[in-house]
């Protein structure tokens, strides 16, 4: 086979590049090294996105194990806190999300309202400052801030990892660094 002419070869190498790229993009190299055993299967993006979810699951597990505790300890503390906050999972038009409700009180049983906090994302259906009803059981995790300190947070101390550095060094400064208190 003749080798190709020093023009040709700029071409080529572009073209092996530019569909190398729209394989990428489009997620067929991915899928055909993993079929070929050249790459193991699950891409580092999807692993990754797996274990953000691994420990957000863990997160919202050690919140709820310690809920009952932060709730008679916010009804204690009503005024010791500078904030109390829990994040509450709704059904809404897209399906299921989380959004934090401050100023909380119980009203019968295990419902319980509060105002939607005006720093939480935009939630389809709700809007900041809305007051919500919601029962305890839709509760994935609970802050409060004393003494400029943020305790609880735990899926928030879950996605530390996946941050840019300039905001977990921000966010880890806030944090206290066990979501418990001491005294727990």
């Amino acid at each position: 086979m003749p080798k190709p002419s020093l023009l040709a070869r700029p071409m080529y190498w572009g073209a092996l590049a530019f569909t190398v790229l729209t394989l990428e993009g489009t997620g067929l190299l991915q899928d055909a090294l993993e079929r070929v055993g050249l790459m193991p299967n699950g891409s580092a993006a999807s692993r990754a996105q797996a274990s953000a979810a691994e420990a957000l699951a863990i997160a919202e597990k050690n919140a709820r194990q310690n809920l009952p505790k932060f709730l008679e300890a916010a009804q204690a503390n009503q005024t010791n806190w500078d904030l109390r906050a829990v994040k509450v999972r709704i059904e809404g038009i897209e399906g299921e999300q989380q959004i934090w409700v401050e100023a909380f009180e119980p009203n019968m049983g295990d419902l319980l309202s509060g105002r939607v906090s005006d720093t939480a994302q935009p939630v389809a259906g709700v809007a900041r400052g809305e007051t919500l009803a919601f029962r305890t059981a839709q509760i994935t995790d609970w802050a409060f801030v004393k003494n400029g300190r943020g305790y609880g947070y735990y899926s928030v101390h879950a996605a530390l990892a996946d941050m840019p550095a300039g905001q977990a060094a921000v966010t880890r400064a806030f944090l206290n660094d066990q979501p418990l208190p001491e005294s727990w």
